[in-house]
């Protein structure tokens, strides 16, 4: 699985399981996606 799939699919569980605003998974994956690239 590669960084941007993990993002992804952190976003999609944010978004529908968990039920969070668009700003909240924008906000959220934006981190993920800096701590798996840095």
């Amino acid at each position: 699985m590669t960084g941007a799939e993990m993002v992804e699919a952190w976003n999609r569980f944010l978004a529908q399981d968990r039920r969070r605003s668009v700003h909240t998974v924008r906000a959220y994956g934006a981190a993920a996606a800096r701590l798996i690239e840095g």
